[in-house]
């Protein structure tokens, strides 16, 4: 029998999460989910998780890639004695969750996988190998989930866009913060080279790089390869216009703050990720008004310039609790949701004006 939600109600758990929209997911979940106060993080170290985490009870092990079974076994290691202490774990991925979810149960312990939201049409490889193990609780943030998979809590199901109103003046941006995560080893020139080229043809723009391992050495203004999540949200805010690589982490930060983000999703082909989930991501968030489509905006100064000014805020209901039913639903007559084909991806938008 598989292991729930409630069964970690209550309880000192490890809370385990990748470095990124993981560690984002896990960290607004964990108040709704109820464990205990006395839980203990398991991630790595980064700028990200010793800001996140500040003041909580942390241990870190080496970074897990995607795919990094070599590192998926150290951390097992690190993790094995903790394992005994703690009444249970839950995870929202990525690999490092199989360093723990399958072995906890050994302790008579329970162990719950939640998806991450970026997963729309169905699990990661690191979900799928879970659902193999007939004790590990199973929850999903969308809609697809069935047996034995259960309709969990989503982290994107209070936001709402609101659109200028059809008489406002428009403008284009003027400070522009590009931020790429800190997935290794995967490099995302494509978006580099999309906003330094029209930063390039609007003089005056100025930018502010985050590239992780996209190291380069042709970009105007200040690089930075990882920042602190203070700098990090204070570039958010600085910038009038936030473009970023189609993770949930720094998606939730950039919402927010109030703002939409304009993001490029990430392509296997190209070798930018290992599979195409930000594809799945961006699409579910431009459906909802939630996103811009990164390779349409940069292509019509409009649409960036509306992008700019839609403003998102949280809705005032209180959160749903773990196992409700949340409502996927697009809204209508939102300023980029796609239509049925790819090809019309960027509808016309209104007049603007350069500040």
């Amino acid at each position: 029998m598989r292991y729930s939600l409630d069964d970690i109600r209550g309880k000192d758990v490890l809370l385990v999460a990748s470095t990124g929209g993981h560690l984002t997911q896990l960290t607004r979940l964990a108040p709704r989910l109820g464990v205990g106060e006395g839980s203990r993080w398991v991630t790595f170290d980064t700028p990200q998780s010793r800001s996140l985490l500040a003041g909580q009870d942390v241990t870190y092990v080496p970074y897990v890639s995607p795919r990094d079974w070599r590192n998926i076994l150290r951390a097992l290691v690190i993790t094995w004695p903790l394992q005994r202490q703690y009444a249970g774990a839950v995870s929202t991925g990525a690999g490092l969750a199989l360093s723990v979810l399958p072995f906890v149960p050994l302790r008579r312990h329970p162990s719950v996988f939640i998806e991450s939201i970026s997963r729309v049409t169905g699990p990661s490889l690191s979900g799928r190998v879970l659902a193999h193990l007939p004790w590990v609780g199973l929850y999903a943030q969308h809609a697809w989930a069935a047996a034995p998979w259960r309709r969990g809590p989503s982290v994107l199901s209070t936001y709402e866009a609101e659109p200028p109103a059809a008489d406002a003046e428009l403008a284009l941006p003027r400070r522009i913060y590009v931020t790429l995560g800190t997935i290794q080893p995967y490099r995302f020139d494509r978006l580099v080279d999309l906003v330094r080229d029209w930063a390039a043809a609007h003089p005056g723009t100025e930018v502010r790089w985050q590239v992780g391992c996209t190291t380069r050495d042709d970009l105007p203004g200040e690089v930075s390869t990882e920042m602190p999540s203070a700098d990090f949200l204070a570039s958010i805010m600085w910038a009038d216009a936030v473009v970023a690589h189609a993770g949930v982490g720094v998606s939730m930060s950039i919402l927010d703050a109030g703002k939409v983000p304009i993001l490029l999703a990430r392509e296997v082909a190209r070798g930018e990720h290992v599979d195409e989930h930000q594809r799945q991501i961006l699409d579910y968030l431009v459906s909802r008004g939630l996103a811009a489509d990164a390779s349409c905006v940069f292509r019509d100064d409009r649409l960036l310039a509306r992008a700019c000014a839609t403003s998102v805020r949280e809705a005032a209901a209180p959160a749903p609790a773990p196992t409700d039913p949340i409502d996927d639903s697009a809204p209508e007559d939102l300023p980029w949701t796609p239509p049925a084909t790819s090809s019309a991806r960027c509808p016309r938008s209104a007049n603007t004006r350069r500040t």
